[in-house]
């Protein structure tokens, strides 16, 4: 019979200039998968920006990458000068 199978996702990010840790977060997290996961009938899957995000046309408000940095965080317009 089917176990059900609890999945957590992980936000994996650093700065740009350090892409080797981010790298020992993914084999930390895909040997818990292997070696721990089972026991609980869980898994994490790592999400990285890298392999995750789009630089298409925005979807339902969602600005693309390479203009996201400057909008994230705020839903005000900035202030007049």
């Amino acid at each position: 019979m089917p176990k059900s199978l609890l999945t957590y996702r992980c936000l994996v990010i650093s700065p740009s200039d350090v892409p080797e840790h981010r790298d020992a977060v993914e084999r930390a997290i895909h040997a818990w998968n292997a070696q721990t996961g089972p026991m609980f009938n869980a898994r994490i899957e790592p999400v990285r920006w890298e392999s995750h995000v789009s630089t298409r046309t925005p979807v339902d408000g969602i600005p693309p990458a390479s203009r996201s940095h400057s909008t994230m965080g705020s839903t005000k317009p900035p202030p007049a000068a």
